[in-house]
């Protein structure tokens, strides 16, 4: 049996090669330059030896994001997703000396963390209590999608905020800026980041039960929860009442801030770490614009054609 344990004192090497393996098997279809691109860009980063803390905590989300994402029969066969959840547990643990790791069957969702961890301390950053504050924030959001509710309530969502906000705290502080200032500042970039990923996501996290705006807010601008919930096209989306208005000025909302505060507050952040982070908020900023901009144009396209359809 294949232990964390063993992949805790594992030559890195060895690691980096397993996770290679399993996560990066050989693509022999057919994709898109930006497909193969984008996969290359990021297998680098995961089988290369990190030269920054800031890589370490990425790979870190990543794993996390791989638990969350991954059908817990095809890792276990045999356990329950909430018992894959409490695998996670166990193993975020190990990292901080709260569970032994020689006593966990490792799996294959476990190796990009355990080589975050594992990168975090060659380089002296050690990544492992981040991670585990981390993914005590998101088990929440993971049990609530487990039982199947589309919408948290307000007190749910005030979590989500938080791990949103460790995300980002996390991955800017070992870039080098300092810990008050990061916490100061990411506060609410994070909230106006993940905005505009729950606008792009909106369709998919309909279909997955995960959506991550609150009854509350919905019932607010007179949108019925349960109609949307059934949702499974744009189409189906934005013909609940009210919803294409209420969508069209949350992006609306977002363009502004990142054309103008949140870019510019990003940009200066970045800074404080070096010229070359600079360029690469500038690069987020504009990428986090693009995206606010086209989830603004498709609920203008509705609302132009229900406007269009009513004379």
């Amino acid at each position: 049996m294949a232990t964390v344990g063993m992949y805790v004192d594992m030559p890195l090497e060895d690691l980096r090669r397993e996770v290679r393996a399993h996560f990066f098997p050989p693509v022999t279809e057919h994709r898109s330059w930006l497909a193969r691109r984008k996969r290359a860009t990021v297998c680098r980063m995961v089988t290369r030896p990190a030269r920054f803390g800031s890589t370490a905590w990425v790979l870190g989300i990543k794993g996390i994001d791989n638990v969350i994402d991954t059908p817990a029969e095809t890792v276990f066969g045999k356990l329950t997703r909430e018992e894959y959840l409490q695998h996670t547990t166990r193993v975020m643990a190990a990292f901080v000396g709260r569970d032994d790791p020689s006593r966990i069957e490792a799996v294959a969702t476990d190796l990009p963390m355990i080589l975050a961890v594992r990168e975090g301390w060659r380089l002296g950053r050690d990544v492992a209590p981040m991670l585990y504050d981390l993914w005590m924030s998101v088990l929440p959001d993971a049990r609530r999608q487990l039982r199947g509710e589309v919408f948290p309530n307000e007190c749910v969502q005030a979590g989500a905020n938080h791990t949103n906000h460790l995300y980002g705290v996390g991955w800017v502080h070992l870039l080098g800026v300092p810990l008050d200032e990061a916490t100061r500042a990411m506060r609410h970039l994070t909230l106006d980041a993940f905005e505009v990923d729950n606008l792009e996501d909106l369709l998919t996290d309909l279909r997955d039960s995960c959506a991550h705006y609150t009854i509350e807010q919905l019932q607010a601008a007179g949108i019925d929860p349960d109609v949307l919930a059934k949702a499974r096209t744009w189409e189906e989306v934005f013909a609940v009442p009210n919803m294409a208005a209420w969508f069209h000025e949350r992006a609306a909302v977002q363009v502004g801030k990142w054309s103008g505060s949140s870019r510019k507050e990003l940009v200066q952040l970045f800074g404080l770490a070096g010229y070359s982070y600079k360029v690469g908020a500038w690069l987020l900023t504009r990428e986090a614009l693009r995206l606010a901009r086209k989830m603004q144009l498709l609920s203008a396209r509705w609302l132009q054609a229900e406007a269009t359809h009513s004379q």
